[in-house]
């Protein structure tokens, strides 16, 4: 029994070490990563060069709590288990992520390193330029405005309101939600009927808004 319990705390105390070293990683990196978005040569699409019609849209159906959490939320309805700060480490820091100590590394750089450090707007104008969207024909579809051109035929910024909405309901799946799927149309129904106010997430894990079917 004494050697199992000194097995489990040499055990912890390696994990505790690893992942304080890949927390010294990030940190070390993360201005690099993120200085292209915070530089004023940059040429995407920024946070705010979007509408605030679908600014607000974007933050209410992937992160409704985006602008005060800290990286991590884990108490409001419809967050899920994936902040778009998250879903930015996941991009930016991982080679390969993979269930399980993966998931706990990119919560802790989420909310000890990137969080702290890189403002909201400034992840906001990273995501979209990072965010997944599928693959098409065996290519990989990265950010807003890729999506933008390849499943409407024109720069983001030229899309309508419905439109952006419709890239943002594949997010959650994209090669499952991909546009012009029966699985997009309903994604795309439940979520009008958020943003009008019909109908809340039904708890934290509510991504899929299973309560807001017409």
């Amino acid at each position: 029994m004494v050697r199992l319990l000194w097995v489990l705390v040499l055990g912890l105390g390696a994990l505790l070490l690893f992942e304080g070293w890949r927390l010294v990683q990030a940190s070390s990196k993360t201005a690099d990563l993120f200085a292209p978005y915070q530089s004023a040569d940059y040429a995407g699409p920024r946070w705010d060069d979007l509408p605030t019609t679908q600014l607000t849209a974007w933050i209410a159906v992937e992160d409704p709590a985006f602008f005060s959490h800290p990286g991590v939320d884990l108490r409001t309805d419809g967050a899920g288990l994936t902040t778009i700060t998250q879903a930015l480490v996941k991009r930016m820091y991982f080679d390969e992520f993979r269930p399980g100590f993966s998931k706990l590394e990119q919560t802790l750089i989420a909310a000890l390193v990137v969080n702290p450090r890189i403002p909201k707007e400034v992840q906001l104008t990273a995501a979209l330029d990072r965010m997944y969207f599928g693959t098409v024909e065996g290519v990989e579809i990265i950010g807003f405005d890729n999506a933008a051109r390849e499943f409407f035929g024109r720069p983001l910024l030229d899309l309508t309101d419905a439109e952006f909405i419709a890239l943002v309901a594949t997010l959650i799946g994209p090669d499952r939600f991909r546009p012009g799927s029966a699985e997009h149309d309903t994604r795309l129904t439940r979520i009008r009927r958020l943003l009008s106010g019909d109908c809340q997430p039904a708890g934290v894990r509510d991504v899929y808004l299973s309560d807001c079917d017409a």
